[in-house]
């Protein structure tokens, strides 16, 4: 029989069985909430004309955001969808096209579940817990809601491995019709240390 020894890596709050949350500072949102990535365009494209070839706006993206962009504008907001002005390494000029999530996430963000889940992490500040009960909450955990798809909380580990104090990121992801949205709602410190920092 041949048994493989895993050598277990601390590096999330999930790999250590105790934890001291220190401090969970919610993010606040901008006034339009990029969500899913929908398509890259040129700004500029050249086409053929009678005496040769002509650079034009790009005629994919729609008029008014052509007309933002040229008064300055860096990001536009156009039925439902976002478009944002982007440089690529070699300076040239393309425009990113979003989907528009402000109205989603502010309504997802207001289900009883989440705001239990983020009232309950913010009551458990200055205390130690256990990680898997931190993490049984029932916002960690897939929530399937008719209107909006798939929700759930999750964290995204930012400390390197040996920090005293360490850091992650609690994120909310939406994802419904094969289209996920993910957005940044805190920032959670945490000891593995307990009290003593």
């Amino acid at each position: 029989m041949d048994t493989q020894f895993t050598e277990k890596r601390f590096e999330r709050l999930q790999d250590f069985n105790l934890v001291y949350l220190i401090n969970f500072e919610k993010l606040s949102f901008q006034d339009m909430i990029t969500g899913a990535f929908l398509k890259k365009f040129e700004s500029k494209v050249t086409v053929k004309t009678l005496f040769g070839k002509k650079i034009i706006d790009n005629p994919e993206l729609p008029e008014i955001v052509i007309q933002s962009f040229n008064f300055g504008e860096d990001i536009v907001l156009n039925n439902g969808t976002i478009y944002k002005r982007v440089f690529d390494e070699n300076g040239e000029v393309y425009i990113e096209s979003y989907i528009d999530a402000t109205e989603l996430v502010n309504n997802v963000i207001d289900l009883p579940v989440l705001k239990y889940t983020l009232r309950t992490v913010s009551e458990l500040l200055g205390k130690s817990v256990m990680s898997k009960d931190l993490l049984s909450l029932p916002g960690f955990k897939t929530i399937s809601n008719e209107t909006y798809g798939n929700i759930s909380l999750g964290l995204e580990e930012l400390s390197e491995k040996g920090n005293k104090v360490r850091t992650c990121k609690v994120v909310l992801t939406i994802e419904k019709d094969g289209i996920s949205t993910s957005v940044d709602l805190g920032i959670l410190n945490y000891s593995i240390y307990g009290r003593r920092l």
